[in-house]
């Protein structure tokens, strides 16, 4: 989004278009780019305006939150609607995470906000987020959780995710940052199927299930 001169007539602002170009300059320049005056001059409104809308940076990095997309792959919504079993989760789970990593590595600090949200210290919480979460939350139903350990499993998944990407912040990208960030999530996912209920899980060699840890 071209930054347009406040006082513009034709500048009209609304609260998805105040999150894009947050996240817009979040992309460019990380978030400690990211102010209620530089905003406003990049939407060419006056600092008064953007407050009428964004009560401030608190606010601002809660409505970013919101606006962050849940599914990193355009048809998982889709794919998650037949899933039925822990290794059909995983399976779209494990690259729907790495093409995650590359959107916040994309736009450095913006998964530490996302993690203090998930966690619940921030006003945009996971409870904010319970829509979007739901097809994920649905098909760990389908594969044998019950709904509330569904949503924690899902919360797990998703804070050690937004936590390893974080972590990140301010490294240069290498190949072995790449296999550290894929080991870690091998051995989460892995801890999902292990700790499945027995009945979702399916037979082993000789017919027999691993008991639940």
């Amino acid at each position: 989004m071209e930054p347009r001169r406040p006082g513009d007539p034709r500048v009209k602002i609304t609260q998805e278009s105040i999150a894009d170009a947050a996240l817009a300059m979040i992309c460019e320049a990380g978030v400690e780019s990211l102010t209620m005056r530089a905003l406003a001059a990049r939407l060419g409104v006056s600092a008064p305006a953007l407050y009428h809308h964004v009560a401030g940076r608190e606010a601002l990095l809660d409505l970013v939150a919101r606006r962050v997309p849940i599914d990193f792959d355009d048809a998982g919504e889709t794919s998650l609607a037949g899933v039925t079993s822990f290794e059909e989760y995983v399976a779209l789970s494990r690259p729907d995470a790495l093409a995650m990593r590359d959107y916040y590595l994309a736009r450095p600090g913006l998964a530490r906000v996302m993690l203090d949200r998930v966690g619940g210290r921030g006003a945009g919480s996971v409870d904010d987020r319970d829509e979007r979460t739901a097809p994920d939350v649905a098909a760990l139903v389908r594969a044998g959780l019950d709904p509330d350990e569904a949503q924690r499993t899902f919360d797990t998944m998703a804070r050690w995710v937004l936590a390893a990407i974080a972590a990140e912040h301010g490294s240069r990208p290498t190949r072995r940052a790449d296999e550290a960030f894929e080991h870690g999530l091998d051995l989460l996912l892995a801890g999902l199927t292990t700790t499945a209920p027995q009945g979702s899980r399916r037979d082993g060699p000789e017919g027999s299930r691993p008991p639940r840890t």
